[in-house]
């Protein structure tokens, strides 16, 4: 029970993640239109490099330290 209730509160977190990070995107008005791109391309790029070296099924997993810092 304790485990569903930790990935609950972790898929949680990932998700607040990403959409504080396209709303910082969404919100650099400097970029002009631009800022459309920013906001998506920013939260591609979590979404990419958590899949690519931070999920559990992770091609390339990180481990000790440089895991800790990407969590």
């Amino acid at each position: 029970m304790i485990k569903g209730i930790y990935a609950g509160f972790r898929l949680l977190y990932e998700i607040i993640t990403l959409l504080s990070v396209g709303y910082w995107g969404f919100q650099l008005r400097s970029l002009g239109g631009w800022r459309y791109a920013v906001g998506i391309a920013s939260a591609a790029a979590v979404v990419f490099v958590w899949g690519y070296w931070g999920s559990p099924a992770a091609p390339q997993r990180l481990q000790g330290v440089a895991h800790f810092i990407l969590e």
